[in-house]
């Protein structure tokens, strides 16, 4: 991004915290690193929650997805401008039979939970009366 915005959502997706290789304290930070200074306002999202040990779905996912949203909220709760949304985890009851993906009703309630994050931000750019870009 070249420019500035005024609010930025990031979503990390969970394929990115499987890696057992990386640890998901470093995703996390050079997550929040890349994008903290994009935006007036940034929200940080948490992982969406999965089942467990479906074959797609790593054993101990929970608990690195528990890890990284852990880290983000920690890194957010110092920097003003930065917000930590936990996405509803009721999400986890309409995940499709591949163990990975959202079906449809999911796909709503994710975007109402996004919804939620966006207008925080948009509360925070107000509270914080901080003038949007042009």
């Amino acid at each position: 991004m070249s420019q500035k915005q005024d609010v930025v959502v990031v979503l990390c997706g969970g394929n990115n915290i499987c890696n057992l290789s990386v640890s998901p304290d470093t995703i996390a930070a050079e997550l929040f690193g890349r994008f903290c200074g994009s935006g007036s306002v940034v929200v940080f999202c948490s992982i969406i929650p999965r089942r467990e040990g479906g074959g797609k779905v790593p054993v101990g996912f929970e608990a690195r997805a528990k890890q990284f949203n852990t880290v983000l909220h920690k890194l957010t709760a110092v920097i003003d401008h930065c917000l930590f949304c936990e996405l509803d985890r009721r999400l986890v009851r309409y995940i499709d039979d591949d163990q990975v993906h959202l079906k449809d009703e999911g796909q709503v309630r994710l975007f109402h939970s996004l919804s939620k994050a966006v207008d925080s931000a948009l509360h925070k750019l107000q509270d914080k009366a901080i003038t949007p870009h042009p």
